[in-house]
């Protein structure tokens, strides 16, 4: 999975207006939420500020770290944005939708990212009826908490989540340029990027969040 962890939180933000851009154009509302400077890139500075942005706003009793149980609240928010018709599943089109930016602003890219973000849909269909529910929304997002909590304590620290993220974004950084273009993070969070492999061999999960 993409970026680091569920940090799809980046554009998780509460309030109406943000939940409205994550819906039409996700990709890009979490690309300007880690833009702090607003110069049209993403320095390896500004995705280490986002990335302990994201870890104080998931961790909600400001305890230094992220439990199973904040990381629950988390993919109940990602969940609420996926489901536009608030019916308690989530289809393709919602899907794909959430994850490559509205028609037809972005059909152009949306056509070219669909089909890893088709498999990612198949991946979290756990029973196969074309829907994501819920359940296997959680599912899912345990099984990435539980690749990023190294050391298996049930939580996870500050700098397990730096770890992860450091190694999402240098494979983020196609030109290795030490920035992320719009290009590149719409590759990357969509899916089309290859996804990343840790030392262990085990690949990383996702931003998905972001």
């Amino acid at each position: 999975m993409r970026g680091a962890l569920f940090i799809a939180v980046l554009f998780c933000a509460a309030g109406a207006q943000a939940a409205a851009a994550a819906r039409t154009k996700p990709w890009k509302s979490a690309f300007q939420k880690m833009d702090a400077n607003g110069d049209g890139k993403v320095a390896e500075a500004e995705h280490r500020r986002s990335v302990r942005n994201w870890f104080n706003e998931i961790d909600e009793d400001q305890d230094m770290r992220v439990k199973a149980a904040e990381n629950e609240a988390a993919s109940r928010k990602r969940f609420q944005l996926m489901d536009d018709d608030q019916n308690g599943a989530v289809s393709l089109t919602e899907y794909l939708r959430y994850r490559c930016g509205a028609r037809p602003s972005d059909a152009k890219a949306g056509a070219r990212q669909e089909p890893p973000s088709r498999q990612r849909f198949a991946d979290q269909d756990l029973d196969g009826n074309g829907s994501i529910d819920r359940s296997e929304c959680a599912a899912y997002r345990a099984k990435e908490f539980e690749r990023v909590d190294r050391d298996r304590n049930g939580w996870l620290s500050r700098e397990e989540v730096r770890a992860s993220d450091a190694q999402h974004f240098q494979d983020a950084d196609l030109d290795k340029d030490g920035e992320l273009s719009p290009e590149e993070w719409l590759a990357y969070f969509t899916g089309a990027k290859k996804r990343p492999v840790a030392q262990d061999g085990k690949s990383l999960p996702d931003s998905d969040a972001r």
